[in-house]
């Protein structure tokens, strides 16, 4: 158990990257211009290269499907403990206001990297830590789905991922409005690990923008994320912004490429106008 959590963790720490946060802890130092935060409603709806063709600025797409604000929070601590510098973070927020702590597969993810000072006290918040520091591979044997050996072995024989990660965007293809799950009754006033995010973003002289992305019209409770305009009066809300656009859709809250694509420069516009205006 030894040999192979040391082998293990080895080879998820040095091979190349296959997914955005070993790629982060990867990193050694680094600049963004545009750095874009959020869950599939942020991987799936930017397309960083599209950004860059119009900006002429730097593009990564972090966004992690399932993320939660908590997982975005450590990850942009993660981001400036290796002295990655952003000048712009733009964060997705809208269903996972009410969620707290970190996702599932992200702390998944992180167990490789218990070496590193800021994931080991992260960590320490879990009710298993005691088994992750002691137990040799316990860790690997309890996130047997995200981090077994399957992706050991994909690690060790350094196989490429399906799709290129330095920008980040993973679109989906044809169209539907299936809905699947509904968006709360009612929203959070307040999300701490937000709070923790714009801290960060103020000791880093990070710009902060905040926005919704697109639901359509049939999701229950839709109408809901308006009181998230009452607690941050400066998100753009995007929430509605397709509704006589039904074909830009996957699913009811997904866009599609086109969609996306459409969306993305919706958003750059936006983005842009923000500038000219302070």
């Amino acid at each position: 158990m030894y040999i192979c959590d040391a082998l293990y963790s080895y080879t998820f720490r040095n091979n190349a990257p296959k997914n955005k946060i070993h790629k982060i802890l990867q990193l050694k130092k680094g600049h963004y211009d545009l750095a874009f935060l959020g869950s599939s409603r942020t991987e799936n709806h930017i397309d960083c290269e599209l950004v860059e063709k119009l900006t002429g600025k730097s593009c990564v797409n972090l966004g992690i499907s399932g993320g939660t604000i908590g997982d975005m929070l450590i990850l942009l601590a993660l981001a400036e403990s290796k002295g990655i510098t952003i000048d712009t973070v733009i964060l997705q927020i809208d269903y996972s206001f009410n969620k707290k702590g970190l996702s599932k597969n992200f702390k998944a993810n992180l167990v490789p990297f218990l070496n590193n000072p800021l994931v080991k006290n992260e960590l320490k918040k879990d009710k298993d830590n005691f088994y992750y520091s002691y137990i040799p591979f316990y860790r690997y044997m309890k996130y047997d789905k995200v981090v077994g050996f399957r992706q050991f072995f994909t690690a060790l024989i350094n196989k490429k991922p399906k799709r290129e990660i330095n920008f980040g965007f993973n679109p989906k293809k044809g169209h539907s409005l299936e809905i699947s799950g509904k968006l709360p009754k009612r929203f959070n006033n307040i999300n701490h690990d937000l709070e923790g995010i714009k801290k960060i973003t103020e000791r880093t002289r990070s710009k902060l923008i905040l926005f919704t992305a697109p639901f359509c019209k049939y999701i229950e409770n839709r109408d809901q994320l308006k009181t998230l305009k009452l607690s941050i009066p400066s998100i753009l809300d995007y929430v509605s912004i397709f509704d006589d656009r039904e074909e830009f859709f996957f699913n009811c809250g997904h866009l599609n490429i086109d969609g996306a694509r459409t969306f993305t420069k919706i958003l750059i516009e936006d983005i842009n106008l923000i500038k000219k205006d302070e």
